[in-house]
């Protein structure tokens, strides 16, 4: 998918042609209500475990970036070049809802068959991104669930604000 991402920005690929006019307001209005879910260290692959993935939602997860050790936002396909850090659910949670307010809406929208993913941008940066299904509602990050489950490291937020207990696995 990031491939794909990136390929979008690069030109080669066309991006927004079939985008419904209504579906960057939807956006922004999602942006302006999402907060973060969930927060997960992916188990490995290049430059996975510098990045702590934050999943965004309202009740259920449909967006996601990734914030660093020093709690920045990372560019999509960077990862390996994140400054590392350890998971701190305290710094992780804080540094996430700083980097979301600063969070803007790229006006490319990429067309997916499942139905539109809109670009989440830090300072002219693709960061992470919002799915939206055909038409044109939220629609959920496929298994997240089974995401945290097999993550090195991952802790949800319950739905009032309380914090569940962190999960540690290995490394």
């Amino acid at each position: 998918m990031k491939a794909l991402l990136f390929a979008v920005l690069l030109g080669l690929l066309p991006a927004s042609r079939a985008a419904p006019a209504t579906l960057l307001p939807r956006c922004q209005l999602a942006l302006a209500a999402i907060r973060p879910l969930a927060f997960y260290i992916a188990p490995s692959g290049a430059g996975r475990g510098r990045v702590v993935h934050v999943l965004l939602g309202i009740r259920f997860p449909f967006g996601e970036f990734g914030i660093d050790g020093l709690g920045r936002a990372v560019p999509l396909g960077l990862a390996a070049l994140a400054v590392p850090g350890r998971p701190d659910r305290a710094f992780d949670s804080v540094a996430a809802e700083r980097v979301l307010s600063e969070l803007s809406l790229s006006a490319v929208v990429v067309r997916r068959p499942f139905g539109y993913l809109c670009l989440l941008t830090d300072r002219g940066r693709v960061v992470g991104w919002l799915r939206a299904n055909r038409q044109l509602e939220p629609s959920p990050v496929p298994g997240w669930r089974l995401i945290l489950a097999r993550a090195r490291w991952s802790f949800e937020l319950a739905p009032h604000r309380t914090r569940r207990p962190a999960r540690h696995r290995g490394g």
